[in-house]
Order: C-alpha cells, then sequence, then structure tokens
C-alpha cells in the first residue's frame, strides 16, 4: 500500500469519525413526573451518543425511533405493563446521563414489564439496558422466547455517579445490562423483580456491531504486513 493512499485512507476515516455515523438508536424514558428529565439532543449513555428519543410512558406506541444523527429510523416500539414512572436524583458529570438516569419505569414484584421493539434496522446489534440505583436487589432482563436472560444488580440505593455493568456472578452492582449480538429484527424484553420489590427501566441503546468502512477494505490484496486497522466505531472498545 503506498503512502499516498494510506494517508487518503487515513483522512478518510477521520473525516467519518468526526461527522459521525447513524449507528445508534438511543431511548430515554421521559413520563408525566415532574421530576422526569429530557435527554434530548444532548450526549448520553455508555455509548456516547447523541438526539435521544425521549418516550413519554403515558403513550404505549412509538414509530420512527431517531438514530444518533437524528434521523427518523424504522424502528418502534410498544410497552405492555408498568405502574408508573418514578424519579430519583443523579449525578453523572453531565447533563444527558444524568436526566436519562434521573427517572424510570417500573413494576412492583409479581409483574411484568415488556418492551417491544420492531423493524430495527441493524443485521447484527448489542442492547444496552438502563436502571438505575433505586432500590436494593436483582432484576432479571429476559429477551422473550429465547434462552438470553441478564440479571441487573445494584446493593446500594442512592443516586447513580458513573456507568457499571452488573455482574451478579461477582456480586457486583451496575446499572445496565448489555444483551450482545442480536439478530432479530423483532424483540421483546420482558422485566421482572428478582430480590429487588420492583423491576424497573431508565432508557435502552441499540448499537450496531458491524464494522462501519473498515480500512483495509473487505477483500483487499497486497495490504502489507504492518498495515493499521483502523474503522469508524471507536467506541467498539467499550462493548463489554
Amino acid at each position: 500500500m503506498s503512502k499516498m493512499k494510506c494517508l487518503m485512507v487515513l483522512a478518510i476515516v477521520l473525516l467519518m469519525v468526526s461527522t459521525g455515523m447513524a449507528d445508534v438508536i438511543s431511548v430515554n424514558f421521559y413520563d408525566a413526573d415532574p421530576a422526569g428529565q429530557a435527554v434530548g439532543v444532548n450526549e448520553a449513555g455508555v455509548v456516547q451518543a447523541g438526539n435521544w428519543t425521549d418516550w413519554n410512558i403515558g403513550v404505549a406506541a412509538l414509530s420512527g425511533l431517531k438514530d444518533d444523527l437524528g434521523n427518523p429510523t424504522t424502528a418502534g416500539g410498544s410497552i405492555v405493563g408498568g405502574t408508573d414512572a418514578y424519579a430519583v436524583g443523579a449525578n453523572m458529570g453531565n447533563a444527558g446521563d444524568s436526566a436519562l438516569m434521573a427517572g424510570h419505569w417500573y413494576i412492583p414484584a409479581g409483574g411484568t414489564n415488556s418492551l417491544a421493539l420492531t423493524a430495527i434496522p441493524y443485521a447484527a446489534y448489542d442492547l444496552y439496558v438502563y436502571y438505575n440505583a433505586n432500590q436494593p436487589g436483582t432484576i432479571n432482563f429476559t429477551i422473550r422466547g429465547t434462552a438470553l436472560s441478564l440479571t441487573g444488580l445494584d446493593t446500594t440505593a442512592g443516586p447513580d455517579t458513573t456507568f457499571v455493568i452488573a455482574d451478579p456472578g461477582n456480586s457486583i452492582p451496575g446499572n445496565y445490562v448489555v444483551f450482545e449480538g442480536l439478530t432479530d429484527s423483532d424483540i421483546t424484553l420482558d422485566l421482572t423483580a428478582g430480590t429487588n420489590p420492583y423491576a424497573y427501566i431508565n432508557g435502552f441503546q441499540i448499537v450496531t456491531n458491524e464494522l462501519t468502512y473498515p480500512s483495509p477494505w473487505f477483500g483487499e490484496k497486497n495490504v502489507g504486513p504492518n498495515v493499521i486497522l483502523t474503522w469508524t466505531r471507536p467506541f467498539d472498545a467499550i462493548n463489554v
């Protein structure tokens, strides 16, 4: 690969990174509670992305969820169950994250919250599910009809200050879980209480895990052994 070609590829990659890519759909549950907060155009989430859709749970169905560039997508959603929304304090260090973790949609033990997502536009993606530190205990998150189930664990009640992935196996409390490598365009996420007296969710992100504009390109020939691989998804490094 010539020096000139390497420089051209680098310039293209830097341009693509600086202008952003439409590969994240982010939704915050924003309700009629006067303490509820909208994320809006602010950046928020483990995958820091802007242009969140603030979903009022008083409206059961929602269509045209937007991506991180603010463009409508084919994705839609609906919610079933859930008693109400509840607002708590959060001090996450920036306005977007604090708004995301400030309120949640919940249901007491014995009930099930169901979130149906349809027409997800990514062939392969990860689903990040956020829940704030409101009550000690575990919450069960399950993709309906599959063996995919994760447990959110929190051991203290109080304001969230940083994102931590839950790891119940090692008794590490957290405030989000990640379903990796999903491929179905339609899924339903069920939430049930474990040892927590409630099951709740603050919001979610659908993040494509397909590499975009990789360099060298797929199938490219005569690539030197010391070439540096690049792509336009630097936040892939934080997927867990």
